[in-house]
């Protein structure tokens, strides 16, 4: 495959889009977007036709904008006629138009329209697409290869991963990928367990099943398969295919957990936090979390900036607050952004700076965060940091009212007078 995603969007909603991709490739994954603009007619036709075949899946963010699009209507359009997936994300509420209703409506997809959830829905977004599309090595030979009969059951599992996405020379075919897997995962191999697993967590290739695919998940993570065992704690955790169970996430988290997984490591460091399947223990929460954050997991370093300046799990150390605060604001958290903007305001862990304080309020307003919206409105109103400027102030506080904060709700009443 040329390339993992084909991003289809309106430039409209660039920052928004950006933010998704900067994770993409982040974890690994090649992507390609459009940035420049792409001329109509023949550029159209060469490029981008070819750009969608040759992507593992397309993900198109909704929105206002681009659903008025006819360059994404033909995107779609393409992609369905090629069989290629596609993962719908929604930047805001705008319903599909008629062009796109018919092949977009029954796919799940990601809800980014709220600003005060919108971590919570990148991390369930990145997790899916893990699962759905693990990244792939590159293929070593170019030539078409024969199907023989009589395969072992690792030779099932590699030739079923080239014809489910491509791969290897073969055509694209998931339903041949779910035939060979079921073969390979029948005889033990547990990289087509996995595999099968997650054709039935999203209907890749084989009806969805989410039962089939904690059945899957769970041999391959009796045999130690790493992306099943956090696969599978996940499903307990948020009861996906199986009763909502607490302690098995737990369990299964600890295996992953153990092998390095920085996703596994924040997922049991929050059951340690929140007595969530195990009984609550701070001093092991930070442990976890300073293993997830070590390898750069922005919600760890989140959560034990909170831990270090509570002095929840550790002794109480504004500088380190500050240190993980920043770490995790450096990769576009915004909840991390606000709490440093904050820092800065008051000299907590680090000299008050009142320029360097907008700045991570603006950043995280930017994404949305309504009380980082608040302050970077007060900041414009007082001249905090910023230039004063009444009409960028009375702006900021109508978005933060707009979701509801209180103090923006009464900051706009005294200009109504």
């Amino acid at each position: 495959m040329a390339h993992d995603f084909f991003i289809s969007y309106s430039r409209r909603d660039s920052d928004l889009v950006q933010q998704f991709v900067d994770k993409l490739t982040d974890l690994g994954y090649s992507v390609w977007i459009d940035k420049d603009g792409i001329e109509s007619g023949d550029a159209f036709k060469k490029v981008i036709v070819r750009a969608i075949k040759e992507a593992r899946c397309v993900v198109f963010f909704s929105s206002v904008d681009s659903n008025s699009s006819r360059w994404t209507a033909k995107e779609i359009s393409i992609a369905v006629n090629k069989s290629i997936p596609i993962v719908p994300v929604k930047l805001d509420k705008a319903e599909y138009n008629e062009n796109l209703e018919f092949d977009l409506i029954d796919l799940d997809y990601t809800d980014y329209s709220i600003p005060s959830q919108r971590e919570g829905q990148m991390q369930r977004f990145l997790r899916s697409i893990q699962r759905k599309f693990p990244i792939q090595p590159a293929p070593q030979n170019e030539d078409v290869p024969s199907v023989e009969p009589n395969l072992t059951s690792g030779q099932q599992s590699e030739f079923a991963c080239n014809s489910d996405n491509g791969g290897a020379g073969f055509p694209e075919d998931p339903e041949n990928a779910v035939y060979l897997y079921i073969k390979a995962a029948e005889q033990g191999d547990p990289e087509a367990q996995f595999n099968l697993g997650v054709s039935y967590d999203f209907g890749e290739g084989v009806r969805k099943n989410p039962e089939q695919a904690v059945y899957w998940y769970s041999k391959a993570a009796e045999q130690g398969h790493l992306q099943a065992q956090v696969n599978l704690a996940i499903c307990y955790e948020e009861g996906e295919g199986v009763p909502k169970n607490p302690e098995k996430a737990v369990y299964w988290y600890s295996k992953a957990a153990e092998q390095g997984d920085p996703e596994a490591q924040f997922g049991l460091g929050s059951c340690y936090d929140f007595g969530k399947g195990v009984q609550e223990d701070l001093v092991e929460a930070v442990f976890w979390y300073l293993e997830a954050a070590g390898q750069g997991h922005p919600q760890a370093q989140f959560n034990l900036g909170v831990c270090y300046e509570e002095g929840e799990g550790v002794p109480k150390n504004p500088e380190k607050a500050v240190f993980w605060y920043s770490k995790a604001a450096e990769q576009g958290h915004p909840e991390a952004q606000f709490y440093l903007g904050v820092c800065y305001e008051y000299g907590k862990g680090v000299k008050k700076d009142v320029r360097k304080a907008a700045k991570w309020y603006a950043k995280a307003a930017e994404q949305g965060h309504p009380k980082a919206q608040f302050n970077l409105g007060w900041c414009y109103e007082s001249g905090f940091g910023v230039l004063k400027d009444l009409e960028e102030a009375i702006s900021w506080y109508k978005m933060a009212a707009e979701q509801g904060n209180e103090d923006a709700i009464k900051a706009l009443k005294r200009y109504r007078r």
